[in-house]
Formats: structure tokens, sequence, C-alpha cells
């Protein structure tokens, strides 16, 4: 096993330089630059509300795959803040709430 390794590791061919590797890690770095430089000028409170609704869209996205719930991502997002305007907020509940209605074919 560790002799195969080796020679899949040593047979490998290096990245070219200035590919489209190189060029999407530049784009990425770029990006976290930006929003980096943007996020410096938000208050505490702004933070912990961007903090905030991050962490509900990956508890969403982790409920989905873990019910199996196959709908696009964009559109699970749209139709759970719906779901959460309705239920009176974000929160772990109303995530779970949603995702269950989900599961049982309530919210298409």
């Amino acid at each position: 096993m560790r002799s195969q390794f080796l020679i899949f590791v040593f047979t490998m061919n290096p990245p070219q330089p200035n590919g489209v590797f190189h060029a999407v890690m530049a784009a990425g770095a770029v990006c976290a630059v930006l929003i980096g430089w943007r996020l410096r000028n938000l208050s505490e409170a702004q933070k912990q509300k961007l903090l905030w609704r991050m962490g509900w869209v990956l508890l969403l996205a982790e409920l989905a795959k873990q019910h199996g719930i196959d709908m696009p991502m964009d559109q699970l997002l749209v139709k759970a803040e719906a779901f959460a305007i309705r239920a009176g907020g974000r929160s772990p509940r109303v995530a779970k709430q949603f995702i269950e209605q989900c599961e049982a074919g309530v919210q298409k």
C-alpha cells in the first residue's frame, strides 16, 4: 500500500504556473481581502447579526443534508427565510421545524 502511494505521489504532475488553479486561488484571495476590508467598517451589532445569519444558514444546510432534503440551496434559503418571518424569527428551533416540514412534504 505504501509503495503504491509513493508511486502515485511521485508521478503526479505539478500544477502549471499561471494556470486555472492559480487564477482561482488569486481571485479567492482578492475576494477575501475585499470582504475583510468591508467588514472592518461594521459596528459590533452588525457583525453579530452577520455571524448569527451565517450560523443559521450553516445550520439549515447541515439539517437539510442530515434529513436528505434534495432542494437547491438558494431555494431552501428563500423558503426558510419566509418560514422564519412567519414563525417570528431565526432560531435553531425554527430551522429544525422548517426542515421537518420539508421532510414531511408540507414545504415544497
